[in-house]
């Protein structure tokens, strides 16, 4: 009981709303304080913990989001991602007990965006291939993290199942003074544009870049220049005052 979720918003870029979140776990350590997942989670993938603690967080995320709604802050389809491990991911009976969790709190799985990264979905791809199908065909929202960081993403981009793309924050944050990064982003905008895909630029953290992305035609973006990742209670109190 002493892992919590932060939440840090996805915000619309051309109106600034909070149109999303993603739920990151922190460790409440008695003794050491916050702790970060890179404290933590490499271990737990090593001593094989993390399968538990996908599941763990998923609950709590679910958790969270019903108590939104029942407070009538949350707008009925304001989607929260939550991290997919690659071991969580291949785990027998995943879609099963996702779905399960999620129904006994009431929550519509499309309300719900499970974010994978390139590199956990990149080994028997026939296979990952059918899981994603079957993870979209039972209602849920998939997202491809860290988009660009790994050696396979065009050959099977067109193969994933997913409703969005992620921009990783190594092509974002030197975005201003590097061209090359202005031609990536500009490229992986308009791919996903026509590939019919949703694209967020992660690790937003000025008004330059935010401005660039926007005219670039990234819709949604997430980063301290909008808020960094934050305790539920404070995000109540911006979804209320959104509201």
């Amino acid at each position: 009981n002493q892992l919590l979720l932060h939440f840090q918003p996805k915000v619309d870029m051309a109106s600034g709303r909070i149109i999303g979140a993603e739920a990151l776990v922190r460790w409440q350590h008695p003794e050491k304080g916050l702790l970060y997942p890179g404290d933590f989670i490499p271990l737990a993938e090593e001593c094989g913990l993390i399968v538990p603690m996908g599941h763990h967080i998923f609950s709590l995320a679910c958790q969270q989001m019903r108590s939104w709604r029942e407070q009538g802050v949350m707008p009925e389809r304001l989607p929260i991602a939550v991290n997919l491990s690659a071991l969580s991911f291949n785990e027998e009976g995943l879609i099963e007990q996702l779905i399960r969790c999620a129904e006994a709190h009431a929550l519509p799985l499309d309300s719900i965006c499970l974010e994978l990264t390139e590199t956990s979905l990149m080994q028997q791809i026939e296979s990952t291939t059918q899981r994603l199908e079957n993870l979209r065909i039972a209602g849920f929202r998939l997202a491809l993290d860290d988009f660009g960081t790994g050696y396979s993403s065009l050959s099977y981009l067109k193969r994933f199942p997913i409703d969005q793309i992620k921009i990783d924050r190594s092509f974002v944050q030197d975005i201003i003074t590097d061209p090359q990064d202005v031609a990536i982003v500009e490229t992986i905008i308009t791919l996903a544009r026509k590939l019919g895909l949703e694209v967020v630029a992660e690790g937003v953290e000025t008004v330059e870049q935010a401005n660039l992305l926007n005219s670039m035609g990234c819709g949604t973006a997430q980063g301290y220049y909008f808020a960094r990742p934050m305790p539920a209670a404070q995000l109540t109190l911006l979804l209320t005052a959104q509201k």
